[in-house]
């Protein structure tokens, strides 16, 4: 079976949820807003993730899904978005996971450079110190049995960091998580991942562990001081290959007077070999809190909080925000579906689209290239915890204003 097609007459239910809109559209899921209700007016907001119709009769999928599901419930740690159901009613396969009312880290950063400014030292280092808990959290997990699951998230990027307007961060969507206990596994030589934010191994094909998402972290950290990419190339392919080469601009020549010592942490995380990276996500969180404190930087919810007040305003939670309210709760049409996702398909950054690389003849040809020998281009580190990997300079781009200038509240959209 698949959902049912909402009408005017029959609002869309799935199970005990009432959806209320139609949020995004993934390669396997659809994402809305829906509400539970109960006893005594309870009442309570989800996202709810559900199949896309077309893939509601792909077993392989549908096990994926699942997979999804069951890794993600496993998790329980206030830095990760939470499940709070699994189920199959009405036809669709569906999770009802934690609503964070905020915005993801690529938001932050797009609209932080529209309007000129930087973000905060103290606050880009508390988003990823935050990012990096959820995430140690998950490589620590363990089984039953007590054996680890060895759970690596793949695609750690600015879309799936979450900060809430109140100041808080989750890391969101293991959707193509690796981890022991998942039914469907990794076919070897298939490239899952954000081509932006891969690690050198996950471009390549080989084993990967927790120090993948390290790396991956690193570049968002990266970016979150410096406001540019740390690998864009003029396609995903020149990406990848740039990634695989350790091809970085210093965060120092991007930015006079760039903190040394923040720069060793992120060349840190961002050594080619995963042997020269931290180890594991706490050390990374240990390193950032040696260094906020040698600064004297303090980052608070709440100066967080004030950041995202001014740079995106007030903001209602959307089920009491007149634009969405409707006397109906009907779900939008699947025409509006269609062209709302055209207009998200047109604004996306194309380093934010999650590459799954299964074709035989281009996994052939891209492994080809980035498993030759790689000359590393090496620099001289500035100071003992930069990594020996660390890569040539390239040209720079002039970095925005210091300082966030005030801006009256509005609404977005």
């Amino acid at each position: 079976m698949v959902p049912p097609e909402p009408t005017d007459a029959n609002p869309l239910r799935i199970g005990r949820y009432e959806v209320i809109s139609h949020l995004a559209t993934g390669g396997m899921a659809q994402i809305y807003l829906a509400r539970q209700t109960g006893l005594g007016s309870f009442e309570r907001h989800v996202v709810l993730k559900t199949i896309l119709r077309e893939r509601a009769t792909d077993q392989r999928f549908v096990t994926m899904f699942l997979d999804e599901a069951k890794l993600a419930a496993t998790l329980n740690h206030q830095n990760v978005a939470q499940v709070y159901e699994v189920d199959h009613a009405d036809g669709a396969y569906f999770m009802a996971m934690e609503y964070v009312h905020g915005e993801n880290t690529r938001a932050i950063l797009e609209t932080t450079i529209r309007r000129g400014w930087t973000i905060p030292l103290e606050l880009a280092v508390m988003i990823i110190s935050g990012a990096a808990a959820g995430l140690h959290h998950a490589h620590e997990r363990r089984g039953k049995n007590g054996q680890p699951l060895h759970i690596v998230h793949r695609d750690v990027s600015p879309a799936n960091i979450m900060v809430g307007y109140d100041g808080s961060v989750k890391v969101l969507d293991f959707g193509i998580a690796k981890a022991e206990e998942r039914a469907t596994k990794t076919i070897g030589g298939t490239i899952k991942g954000k081509y932006g934010y891969m690690s050198p191994e996950q471009c390549k094909g080989k084993p990967i562990d927790r120090r993948s998402d390290i790396f991956a972290l690193g570049i968002v950290l990266y970016e979150l001081t410096t406001l540019r990419r740390a690998f864009k190339g003029n396609d995903d392919f020149e990406t990848m290959k740039r990634i695989v080469a350790g091809d970085l601009v210093l965060p120092s020549t991007v930015i006079p007077g760039f903190s040394r010592e923040l720069e060793a942490i992120i060349l840190t995380a961002l050594a080619t070999d995963p042997g020269a990276r931290f180890q594991s996500a706490q050390e990374l969180i240990e390193a950032l809190d040696a260094f906020t404190v040698r600064a004297k930087l303090t980052g608070t919810n709440t100066a967080m909080g004030r950041f995202m007040l001014q740079l995106f305003g007030t903001k209602k939670e959307p089920w009491i925000d007149a634009t969405l309210q409707s006397t109906d709760h009907t779900l939008v049409t699947p025409a509006e579906i269609e062209q709302e996702d055209e207009v998200q398909d047109e604004d996306e950054d194309d380093n934010d689209e999650t590459l799954v690389l299964g074709n035989r003849q281009d996994v052939h040809r891209v492994l080809a290239e980035f498993n030759a020998p790689v000359v590393p281009r090496t620099m001289t580190p500035s100071s003992p915890a930069a990594s020996p990997h660390a890569p040539t300079q390239m040209t720079v781009v002039p970095h925005p204003p210091a300082e966030p200038r005030p801006m009256p509240e509005r609404s977005r959209r």
